[in-house]
């Protein structure tokens, strides 16, 4: 993927950056581990892990690779989400892990290789359930979610993109390698943060677009033929897609702009 777009914390809107630690006030994780370690090129990264207290090492358990949005970091991210409480809840490992260039995620061949690099290395400190690692990010964390997915599909379960669509041009014409299970969140009033000037009739139109974008282009490797099934609960709608090797679940939340829900994480689990 080629990354052709500005931090997203710093779009030309001021008005459509959002403190998210100020939208969801989650218990600060106790027990977060910040680890410090070389893994590329001499090269050191910063991540965070969370172990259940049930963890002693005698049987694998999965691990959840958790992508912070622009302008953040892993340990922030930790800080408003609940993805440790159900780490602690239902016995996985949870990762935070901080992008190689402060506060962005490029979506380039680098990151990719740290997070491929991560993955493997959290596979031989602890017993992990090689069948059941995903990836899941918001904002900028889902545009980095898709390069390494994109790339990496046979490393992974499933993943979880949140609000954050990666734009045509920055994908081009790469495509998945093979099939994953996807869940896409979106927000119904989600507005592209790199709007012109003046602003278009319709600001929802560009991100509604690049939703659909991100949609199709895993039709082919999910094996996607026939139309999905949709469901209706209150102020979710999900599309359902059941692909012959992989099925997408497209969930809208009526009213959202760019956020992540407090109980995403439960959703997505």
């Amino acid at each position: 993927m080629r990354f052709v777009m500005s931090n997203p914390a710093h779009g030309n809107r001021a008005s459509m950056v959002r403190s998210f630690e100020s939208m969801n006030k989650i218990p600060a994780p106790q027990g977060l581990r910040a680890v410090r370690e070389t893994l590329l090129d001499d090269r050191a990264f910063t991540w965070y892990e969370y172990v259940p207290a049930s963890y002693d090492g005698s049987s694998p358990i999965p691990l959840v690779v958790q992508l912070h949005g622009g302008g953040n970091d892993g340990l922030r991210w930790a800080n408003y989400t609940i993805w440790h409480l159900l780490a602690e809840r239902q016995g996985f490992l949870v990762v935070y892990p901080n992008a190689p260039v402060p506060g962005m995620w490029t979506c380039g061949d680098g990151d990719i290789a740290f997070l491929e690099a991560l993955i493997l290395h959290l596979c031989g400190k602890y017993s992990v359930d090689a069948s059941r690692i995903y990836m899941q990010g918001m904002s900028n964390g889902e545009m980095m979610t898709l390069a390494f997915t994109m790339r990496h599909p046979e490393m992974l379960a499933a993943a979880g993109y949140l609000t954050g669509p990666s734009p045509a041009e920055m994908i081009d014409d790469e495509r998945p390698v093979g099939a994953l299970p996807l869940y896409q969140m979106r927000g119904e009033k989600d507005v592209f943060f790199q709007l012109p000037d003046p602003l278009p009739r319709d600001i929802y139109a560009k991100r509604y677009g690049m939703n659909d974008f991100n949609r199709e282009i895993w039709l082919g490797a999910n094996g996607v033929k026939g139309l999905p099934s949709l469901t209706i609960r209150g102020k979710d709608n999900y599309l359902v897609f059941q692909g012959d090797n992989a099925p997408i679940i497209n969930h809208e939340i009526q009213g959202m702009g760019h956020r992540e829900p407090t109980d995403s994480a439960q959703q997505m689990w």
